[in-house]
């Protein structure tokens, strides 16, 4: 009985250990507020056609594409936005040109609103719209306290994706 407290105790702190740690209290609710935070995606899931409504009947039947081990960031500061993020999904018109499909761009024109519900543990929303990219039709970024975020993404040409991570500064 002794060697199974033991090996419970053992296995709790090491699960501890292998936690990323939590960022200070106040962090996050200032790096949202001062428009100064890193978006790091480590999974994509593309958001569904209207049409495959079939897929709804089974809940793990959507995609979930990790992608931790890339570069795949989306950097908010006062006077820039910078997107680089990958795409998985369906397009609606195709891009001449080019062999890159991610979603990459810049842009220093942009509407940033905040909203935070009044309860606790609710996510801050935070609604970004770019005001020179004609294809994007909004950004929301969903911000916990513990440092998660979900990014979620419009665009006119293409279907809606999600990303999952974390802010880092």
């Amino acid at each position: 009985m002794k060697y199974i407290i033991a090996c419970l105790v053992f296995c709790s702190f090491g699960l501890m250990a292998l936690s990323p740690p939590r960022p200070p209290r106040g962090v996050i609710e200032t790096a949202v507020s001062n428009q100064h935070f890193t978006f790091k995606a480590e999974t994509a899931r593309p958001m569904e056609d209207v049409n495959m409504a079939v897929m709804n009947m089974f809940p793990n039947a959507r995609d979930l594409y990790r992608i931790g081990e890339g570069n795949y960031t989306l950097q908010v500061t006062p006077d820039s936005l910078i997107v680089s993020l990958p795409y998985f999904g369906r397009s609606y018109t195709s891009l001449y040109g080019t062999t890159d499909i991610g979603i990459k761009f810049s842009s220093s024109k942009y509407t940033y609103q905040v909203s935070r519900p009044s309860k606790r543990n609710k996510p801050y929303e935070i609604q970004i719209k770019p005001l020179d990219r004609s294809d994007i039709n909004r950004i929301t970024v969903s911000v916990f306290d513990n440092g998660n975020a979900t990014v979620y993404i419009s665009s006119v040409y293409r279907n809606p994706i999600s990303y999952q991570g974390t802010l880092v500064k």
